[in-house]
């Protein structure tokens, strides 16, 4: 498939520049983890995830197009300004530039679990205690569930 197979959906690109920068982050979360360092893995922005198979995962939108949100069209270059920032050594002014360039440029995308985008929908928010993290406990990689279990969800007052 390549560009848009529908208006609302992201292109090739976007979709793959999302999953490399999900896949930094990461690494840059656990720096001391070697699991991340040679194979990509991924991050579920909601539940918190982790698996090394983008199968697992979705690039939604945040804020749902259907209610008013961006395409999500961002170019090479401020793609390169928002990484830059995110770099270990970047400079307080170098994220202030990139936290005000997302404003402008209306990113609006979200690496997400397929749970929990299948359970996001066209909400504006995931409900609270669903995910992978939750039903596939055993397969989940990150660190933190890996020691401590799966997430809790909130509690309901």
């Amino acid at each position: 498939m390549s560009g848009r197979s529908h208006l609302h959906e992201f292109t090739d690109m976007e979709r793959r520049l999302a999953f490399e920068n999900n896949s930094e982050l990461l690494a840059r979360q656990f720096p001391d983890s070697v699991l991340f360092k040679n194979h990509p893995h991924y991050i579920c922005e909601s539940c918190g995830f982790v698996s090394n198979s983008r199968t697992d995962f979705n690039i939604d939108h945040v804020f749902p197009v259907a209610q008013g949100g961006t395409r999500n069209r961002v170019g090479k270059q401020v793609n390169t300004q928002l990484r830059n920032a995110q770099r270990a050594d970047a400079d307080g002014a170098e994220i202030d530039a990139a936290i005000g360039l997302l404003f402008r440029v209306g990113n609006n995308a979200a690496v997400l679990c397929t749970e929990c985008n299948g359970r996001k929908s066209d909400l504006l928010y995931v409900p609270d205690g669903c995910g992978l993290a939750y039903t596939r406990h055993a397969d989940d990689l990150n660190p933190v569930h890996m020691v401590s279990g799966p997430p809790r969800p909130a509690p309901r007052w």
